[in-house]
Parts: structure tokens; sequence; C-alpha cells
């Protein structure tokens, strides 16, 4: 009895885990360049943001599509 509560905790616990990793993942934002991720961010975005992509920071000093 004891070893059946623990396995149906463990594998909630691991269902649960995943689905909240999935949330993070979809949660990252993503704009096709500078000019429409200004519309939503004008002054741009700092390296950790969910906005933030290497791609977008020319210059590499941890902001993307600064002004």
């Amino acid at each position: 009895m004891v070893k059946k509560v623990f396995l149906t905790l463990l594998t909630a616990t691991l269902v649960f885990s995943f689905t909240s990793l999935n949330a993070e993942v979809e949660a990252k934002e993503t704009f096709k360049n500078c000019k429409e991720l200004n519309k939503k961010y004008p002054k741009g975005v700092k390296k950790g943001h969910s906005a933030y992509s290497a791609k977008l920071d020319r210059d590499n000093d941890g902001w993307a599509c600064e002004k």
C-alpha cells in the first residue's frame, strides 16, 4: 500500500514538473527584427528577458534592439 502511494506521488510529481517546463519554453517571445521588437519594447530588452535574442543584439552588449 505504501509503495503504491509512493509511486503515485512520484508519477504526479514528474507529470507536473514536465508540464511547468513546457510552460516556460512556450513563454519565449520571438521577433523577426528590431523594428517588430521595438513596437512592443521601445527601449529594447536586456539579456535574460523572454524576448531577448542574441541575433538581435548586434553589438553584443547584453541589450537587444536598444535605442
